[in-house]
């Protein structure tokens, strides 16, 4: 599975206009001069309530991670999530 593939995967719990909304934001905080881990700490924060599972987090992460460096755009995590989702329907 490509690292695009394993961000744009939709968690259980997870929508894809969530995952591209993670990525956007992603794309503001380093805009703004946040490192990647300050953007990631203060996802964790954000679930500090815990409403998020493992896998949901990871998705996020993921997503995040490759918005954040420029690997993929908010725009093309969203596509391959809807093209996995659509995948994955019986």
């Amino acid at each position: 599975m490509s690292t695009l593939c394993a961000a744009a995967e939709p968690a259980a719990g997870l929508t894809c206009e969530q995952i591209f909304a993670v990525a956007q934001t992603a794309l503001r905080y380093r805009d703004q001069g946040y490192t990647l881990n300050q953007v990631l700490a203060e996802m964790k924060g954000v679930n500090a309530e815990g409403k998020l599972t493992a896998a949901e987090l990871d998705t996020l992460r993921r997503a995040l991670t490759l918005a954040y460096l420029g690997n993929a755009s908010p725009e093309e995590i969203a596509l391959e999530c809807i093209s996995v989702r659509d995948r994955s329907k019986p």
